[in-house]
This record gives structure tokens, sequence and C-alpha cells, in this order.
């Protein structure tokens, strides 16, 4: 679903043909990683709210199989859920603490235009 952060992204995507949008978030990692396996370069972009939708891709195909999967996610009502809409709240202060349960060092920070990056990676 396209959303503020992203916009540009989208936008440039989509004047280019290189967006495909799908159902939901979980579906998108799932597309990506199965695309990556055939050489493709894919990407995942999604907000936290979505982490959920992620999770039975993530864990049941992407880590286990080690394929490779890009996913760029927004933190809404991160770092600070207060300065936030309050439908962020709990998402926004869990995210980082689900991606890191989850997979090794999965998170990466950048000065950005956009808040965060992340790149799941691999358990060793």
């Amino acid at each position: 679903m396209p959303f503020s952060y992203f916009g540009d992204a989208f936008n440039a995507m989509a004047d280019k043909h290189l967006y495909r949008s799908l159902s939901n978030e979980g579906l998108a990692l799932s597309y990506a990683a199965g695309r990556s396996t055939s050489g493709r370069r894919t990407a995942v972009l999604l907000q936290n709210s979505g982490l959920g939708n992620v999770i039975n891709p993530l864990t049941l195909r992407v880590l286990p199989y080690q394929l490779p999967a890009l996913a760029f996610m927004s933190l809404c009502g991160w770092p600070n859920a207060n300065a936030d809409e309050p439908q962020h709240a709990v998402m926004g202060i869990r995210a980082m603490d689900l991606l890191r349960a989850i997979a090794k060092e999965p998170v990466t920070r950048m000065q950005c235009r956009y808040p965060i990056r992340a790149n799941f990676t691999t358990r060793s």
C-alpha cells in the first residue's frame, strides 16, 4: 500500500512500471523472495503496521532457505509513539524488537530521507 514515507519511491517505480501492488505484505515478501531465486532484484516497501503479515513467510521460507529478500520498512510511531498517531503506538515501539527476535541483526540504520531501511538477513 502506498504511504507518505515512500511516496517518491512509489511514484518513480510506477513511472517505470517497476511497481507491483499485492494484497498484503506477506504476499509481497514471498513474491520478492521467489523472484530473487531466478536472479531478479526485488525489494518490498512496507509499513511497520504490516510487519505481522510478513512473519509467516519470513520465518517459513525466507530465513530457513536463506532466500535473498530486501525490505524497506517505515516505522510509524517509532522511536516516540507519543509523537505519532495513536494507532501506531503499539507496533511503533515493538517493531524493532520483533525483527531482532526473528532475524540476526536485521536492521541497518542509515541517514536518509526515510526513517529506516530494514534488510532481513538470515541467522547463521
